[in-house]
């Protein structure tokens, strides 16, 4: 099945976006029961998708070596997006380095960088590198209204006015914490900070934030930043011999660490972004884990096409539905199935925990539609976040 075909359900309503394989479903004593067959992955529609990196190491604003270096590094293990984003600076946009390389496509971003928080702006637009979008009291800013405090939502009503979109950086960092609510961000990163060793309290965070009924996108952002030695020949001025190195700062993971899968309709900026938006993605902690694919047979038909991570189930209050979790390349390890109501903790219970038993892993389950306040399944793989996917509402 192919990118964002669209076909008609109950009632002449429009579905969701297709997904693309498929299981066969019979009906017994006990209700729909879901019978393994041999579902379809199409790779072309998911994308590898580096986000969270710098050019340049501390406060520099992008240097023609480290985008080249980033650009070549992905381009050598098939991640097809990089999102650049260096520290309140668009420089790296206007770059000649700053173009497609081998079989990677640079998008253009800034970490919008406060002791309020950060956050990743992608894809706004911009035709000089002083249009950046910068926090109050930085480089001409104006003051901040209250000492101190940033207004984050003005900040990202911005973006969206320019056509980007905001994810929010390591949400629970010690000294740059976000604020207790979204502020309208599209997305948050929910894998490990300096602080945060495995993302345990980031992940919480968004969790939280999706009982409260926002439906933010976990993403993934290595926070990489590029380190050089001080060479004769650098273009860059005014750079101090400390800000460079033989090696990667033991602060910065390798580009790669975590990444993001996504699904796209097609391999353009624009649908890396709105893919985004939709939450059809996951987060690998590094290339070698699992893949997982959430998939819905909403109308029994026995094709789990109907929707996907990201996307909203609707149905009437009782009607019944088998929602499909497969896993590739996870045999050993355990799947963890997070399933909440909005507005309601896990009463401590915790989460399903299920053995995977194969490397072509298929675990079907049925639920049923409620009204009112949503209810929402994701996944995780492992305890320290091995494979995270964006959640199913229903």
């Amino acid at each position: 099945m192919i990118g964002f075909a669209r076909r008609v359900g109950f009632a002449g309503m429009v579905l969701a976006p297709t997904f693309g394989f498929l299981m066969a479903v019979a009906s017994g004593a006990a209700g729909l029961t879901a019978v393994p067959g041999q579902p379809v992955y199409d790779p072309a529609q998911w994308v590898l998708v580096a986000n969270h990196l710098h050019s340049a190491p501390g406060g520099s604003n992008g240097w023609s070596s480290g985008v080249k270096h980033i650009l070549t590094y992905c381009s050598a293990r098939n991640i097809e997006f990089a999102l650049m984003t260096d520290h309140n600076a668009i420089k790296t946009w206007f770059l000649p380095e700053f173009r497609v390389t081998g079989k990677t496509t640079p998008v253009g971003g800034m970490e919008w960088t406060s002791e309020q928080g950060h956050a990743n702006l992608i894809g706004f637009t911009a035709s000089t590198p002083e249009q950046a979008i910068l926090p109050c009291g930085i480089r001409g800013q104006a003051p901040c209204a209250q000492e101190g405090q940033q207004d984050h939502a003005s900040m990202v009503k911005q973006v969206h006015e320019r056509g980007g979109l905001v994810i929010i950086n390591h949400p629970v960092l010690k000294g740059y914490k976000w604020p207790a609510g979204t502020c309208g961000a599209d997305a948050v990163e929910v894998n490990r900070s300096w602080s945060d060793r495995y993302g345990v309290a980031a992940r919480q965070w968004w969790h939280d934030k999706l009982l409260k009924g926002d439906h933010i996108t976990g993403f993934g952002g290595s926070d990489y930043h590029y380190f050089r030695p001080l060479s004769s020949s650098d273009e860059e001025e005014g750079l101090e011999e400390s800000e460079h190195s033989n090696e990667a700062s033991p602060l910065s993971p390798d580009i790669e660490t975590p990444v993001n899968l996504v699904r796209v309709g097609e391999k353009t900026v624009a649908a890396v972004m709105d893919a985004v938006r939709a939450g059809h993605a996951q987060v690998l902690s590094d290339l070698t884990q699992p893949r997982v694919f959430l998939g819905c047979d909403a109308n029994g038909d026995g094709v789990f096409d109907d929707y996907m991570m990201g996307d909203r189930v609707r149905l009437a209050e009782g009607s019944r539905v088998v929602i499909q979790v497969r896993v590739l390349g996870g045999k050993g390890q355990r799947l963890r199935v997070f399933d909440a109501k909005v507005g309601e903790m896990l009463s401590g219970r915790g989460p399903e925990v299920h053995d995977i038993t194969s490397d072509d892993f298929v675990l079907a389950l049925e639920r049923t539609a409620s009204a009112g306040k949503d209810r929402f399944l994701r996944t995780e793989v492992g305890e320290r976040g091995a494979n995270v996917t964006n959640p199913l509402y229903y």
